[in-house]
């Protein structure tokens, strides 16, 4: 299983990162591989997704951790993806929140169909990297549209990116 390791810091408060994270349905506004999710049941959602090699991908994951405002854990329970994750927020200061993403996944088609994926130009790594950071940027217009973090339009970003940790 790979692991990956992913942290950015948001510039809204923890609740309304958390709000958007946990909002899986909304998932592909932020995530360009992601076609679909949907809740199929108290903790059980089903993800639709393009893998490379224009294969599409289809499971069904479980909520293993809720814990609001401050964890979010799952893993896969059938389907084409294996993967495991969690994803943490803490507050850092006024308005700003440090979300923590861990995930240990088995690419399509193995160790061999993550070589395959690199050789094409697609990196899990650097795709996970630049999904947060399209989640902090729909977080921050968020926030600043319903006035909670930010300091509304024209205001400096101080958000950093998305920053790796070895696993």
């Amino acid at each position: 299983m790979e692991r990956t390791e992913k942290s950015i810091e948001i510039g809204v408060p923890v609740e309304v990162a958390f709000a958007l994270y946990s909002d899986f349905e909304r998932f592909p506004e932020w995530m360009n591989h992601i076609k679909e999710v949907r809740r199929t049941g108290d903790n059980l959602t089903k993800w639709a997704a393009d893998a490379p090699l224009g294969i599409n991908v289809e499971w069904e994951a479980e909520i293993t951790a809720f814990e609001p405002n401050r964890k979010i854990a799952w893993r896969t329970v059938r389907g084409d993806v294996h993967m495991e994750g969690e994803v943490t927020f803490e507050s850092i200061r006024k308005g700003k929140t440090l979300l923590r993403l861990s995930v240990g996944y088995t690419p399509p088609a193995g160790h061999l169909g993550a070589i395959v994926a690199r050789f094409l130009g697609t990196d899990p790594d650097k795709e996970i990297e630049e999904e947060l950071n399209r989640f902090a940027r729909l977080a921050e217009e968020q926030g600043v549209k319903f006035g909670k973090g930010g300091k509304g339009p024209g205001s400096k970003n101080t958000r950093g990116t998305a920053k790796s940790r070895a696993a």
